[in-house]
């Protein structure tokens, strides 16, 4: 799969995928043929919001250092309610992922996630404080000379939306101890349906979890440092879902800004 547009909604990011087996799962049975329109071939995908989270490589500077970071990018897909009184419910989709053992690439990677899916937060651990300062300096995250032109911008970052395009740089702090109990909480619940209280189910009829990692998408390593608790892959991936998750509004919701959900034949979700 491959994201091919990504939209400014007023409460949100439309995020629209090209799938091939998008268009043969929706014409299997119905026509031995599909249609070879590209738009047959495109589904979306309407977040809440799209957030990302960091985890810094191990380093006694910013400019030294030993190990891996990590970037992961998560999206905040939401269920509303026909009750408008209910409180709606969220969980949290892995989009995409980025390993680095350079910091400043991985700063890179960061900026074109950013614009790529038009995230609206960075979450950072506080420690290194020098790593946290060069996140703030990476010009293009959360900020852009006033001096350049948009002509500028795009020469330099060819990922460049726009100068308002800036996502909130925001540090969090977390135990060793916290943050495993935070994604295994997120990895075991089950996203209930808000109006009847029952699990919502994927297009396999199986309950779907509040972390959801589908197929298709860049998240293995995510998916594999999970499984091994590999600390740094956990801390970035903490960041993102479950300070969203912490951060997610309670209030229910106009109905006038509920999107309803079509879920990919392919992902499940």
């Amino acid at each position: 799969m491959k994201l091919v547009a990504a939209k400014d909604l007023q409460d949100g990011v439309e995020l629209s995928y090209f799938d091939p087996d998008f268009s043969e799962q929706r014409y299997s049975g119905a026509d031995p043929c599909p249609p070879d329109d590209p738009a047959d071939m495109v589904f979306t995908y309407v977040l809440r919001r799209v957030c990302i989270g960091v985890s810094f490589p191990d380093a006694g500077d910013a400019s030294r250092a030993v190990g891996f970071g990590f970037a992961c990018v998560v999206g905040e897909r939401v269920f509303y309610p026909r009750d408008r009184t209910k409180i709606p419910e969220a969980l949290y989709v892995v989009l995409d992922e980025a390993e680095r053992i350079q910091i400043h690439q991985l700063f890179d990677d960061v900026l074109k996630f950013k614009d790529k899916y038009l995230a609206g937060t960075v979450f950072a651990p506080p420690e290194p404080q020098a790593m946290v300062q060069s996140l703030r300096r990476h010009e293009g995250i959360s900020w852009y000379n006033d001096g350049r032109t948009p002509y500028e911008c795009r020469d330099i970052w060819p990922s460049f939306v726009s100068k308002e395009c800036i996502a909130a740089v925001r540090e969090e702090k977390t135990s060793e101890s916290s943050m495993h109990r935070d994604i295994e909480a997120l990895r075991t619940a089950r996203a209930l349906d808000p109006d009847s209280g029952k699990p919502i189910l994927d297009t396999d009829f199986k309950p779907m979890e509040k972390l959801v990692l589908p197929n298709g998408f860049n998240n293995h390593r995510t998916q594999s440092g999970l499984s091994g608790a590999v600390t740094e892959v956990c801390h970035a991936l903490w960041q993102a879902a479950a300070n969203m998750n912490l951060t997610a509004p309670r209030n229910p919701v106009s109905m006038e800004d509920s999107h309803v959900h079509k879920p990919n034949p392919i992902t499940g979700y």
